[in-house]
């Protein structure tokens, strides 16, 4: 019982660290995390059934996908800091922060949920391929 409650309080800590640190974009980020963690287990899973092999090119290539996904929501972040300081020095104070980085990370979650799953969004396909 007290080995649980030492991991519980490690768990805590990390994710009072992780909430401080990022604020209100810390829920969005562990989504984030969290989908792609999921993505690549069930990518090593179903590699079997669909007689892929697991090879260092598929791999490689699935890591710049995840890290421009995350530059996306860097760049996102970026820009609602620039909003946040422009509408301060005009002095007007904007109510919401970091709109602009949940929605990207919002979008990425969900087209590649509708993209992997579903075989719809094939319009959208072009853009978001080149940009992710």
């Amino acid at each position: 019982m007290e080995q649980a409650n030492y991991i519980k309080a490690i768990v805590t800590a990390i994710f009072t660290v992780i909430s401080s640190l990022l604020g209100v974009l810390a829920i969005p980020v562990i989504m984030l995390v969290g989908s792609n963690i999921v993505d690549y287990v069930t990518g090593l899973m179903a590699s079997p059934y669909r007689d892929q092999d697991i090879n260092s090119y598929k791999s490689i290539r699935g890591i710049f996908k995840k890290i421009s996904m995350w530059s996306l929501v860097i760049v996102g972040a970026m820009m609602d800091e620039l909003i946040m300081y422009t509408s301060m020095s005009i002095g007007k104070e904007l109510p919401l922060r970091f709109v602009i980085a949940c929605t990207v990370a919002d979008l990425q979650r969900d087209y590649k949920y509708i993209r992997e799953r579903t075989g719809y969004g094939s319009q959208y396909t072009a853009i978001l391929t080149a940009i992710g």
